[in-house]
């Protein structure tokens, strides 16, 4: 976590810490996280649950998304 945001007090002061342990996390895409961050530094709440939602979806296959998109008649599912 350190590595991350060892001196990010912008987001580390606004977190709880299960929330900067996920956000923190190697499985969390960089481009994931600084969406993230920016909501944080703009005041918005966020959460760890939030955070473990948004891993998943995030880290979809591009098929698996495109799958997810016929099965729900041409919606993709985020």
């Amino acid at each position: 976590m350190a590595h991350v945001y060892g001196g990010r007090w912008e987001v580390t002061s606004r977190l709880s810490w299960n929330a900067l342990v996920e956000l923190s996390s190697r499985s969390v895409p960089e481009p994931v996280r600084r969406e993230f961050e920016r909501k944080i530094i703009a005041g918005r709440r966020v959460g760890a649950p939030e955070i473990r939602r948004a891993r998943p979806a995030a880290q979809r296959a591009p098929a698996a998304v495109e799958r997810s998109a016929a099965a729900n008649g041409g919606v993709i599912v985020r």
